[in-house]
């Protein structure tokens, strides 16, 4: 099977740099085929997780103090379990800021994203999470609201490296590969 990467950038011939370009330019060869689109939402549901997790955190220990785990599951019993919240994944946050009541706790975090793209983002997480079929192209729609939500957020690294499995997915879609 070829790799995707090198079929789209360089072709069968190879891609030409003029000779007063080869010191400016960055090459770019990679060493293993690039993901699938259901491989490239998981990477990206796992910078997701991550760049909620500790901004989310910081508002709820103001919101319920020490033991928001605790408060958390015992107000809204989406965490049926006595373990404690699984903090990496975003659906945790995502069922959570659905409910009308958290949503005002976290008014002023937010500026751009409403409750259909959380909405859209849990459902992207459950699609991804029970193994449906993901294209590329909704993929892409995907991380470009994680990619939103993580600006929102004020998650610059992540939302920078979201961006990178943004690109990947809009070339697979350009492609016609999913």
């Amino acid at each position: 099977m070829p790799n995707y990467v090198e079929e789209a950038w360089i072709g069968q011939a190879g891609k030409r740099v003029p000779v007063s370009m080869r010191d400016t330019i960055v090459a770019f060869w990679p060493t293993s085929p690039i993901d699938s689109a259901r491989d490239l939402v998981g990477k990206a549901l796992e910078l997701l997780g991550s760049g909620m997790m500790p901004r989310m955190q910081a508002v709820y220990e103001l919101h319920y103090g020490g033991d928001w785990h605790h408060e958390l599951r015992q107000k809204h019993g989406i965490f049926a379990s006595a373990e404690r919240v699984p903090l990496h994944d975003p659906y945790v946050y995502l069922q959570v800021l659905l409910r009308r009541e958290e949503a005002a706790t976290f008014e002023k975090v937010f500026t751009v994203t409403t409750q259909p793209t959380l909405e859209h983002l849990r459902d992207a997480r459950n699609r991804w999470a029970h193994f449906d079929t993901i294209d590329a192209t909704q993929a892409s729609q995907d991380v470009r609201e994680m990619q939103m939500l993580l600006t929102d957020l004020g998650a610059t690294d992540e939302a920078r490296r979201m961006a990178q499995i943004q690109r990947t997915l809009d070339l697979m879609v350009r492609s016609g590969r999913s």
